[in-house]
């Protein structure tokens, strides 16, 4: 799991738990944890979502970069050799 989804999680039971707001019931409590949990965990992946095409991109990027300076730096004839073997 995620350090940050943990800790955000943490935070919000704390912030529950320590918010006077009048809850007396223990179920009306832990529903009231559970709907901040799923809430957090929506948006906690929402956002992954969003971050994971630019991450694969850049990946991309570094790795073309990679195989350009790798293509740069053998000659013709090692790179058909190379490319036989694969």
């Amino acid at each position: 799991m995620d350090a940050n989804f943990i800790s955000s999680v943490k935070e919000n039971i704390r912030n529950i738990v320590e918010t006077p707001t009048g809850i007396v019931d223990n179920g009306v409590l832990w529903d009231t944890i559970k709907c901040s949990i799923r809430g957090t965990a929506i948006s906690f992946s929402a956002h992954k979502a969003r971050e994971r095409p630019k991450y694969l991109a850049e990946l991309i990027e570094k790795i073309e970069g990679y195989e350009k300076q790798i293509l740069d730096g053998i000659t013709y004839d090692h790179y058909c050799y190379l490319k036989k073997d694969f």
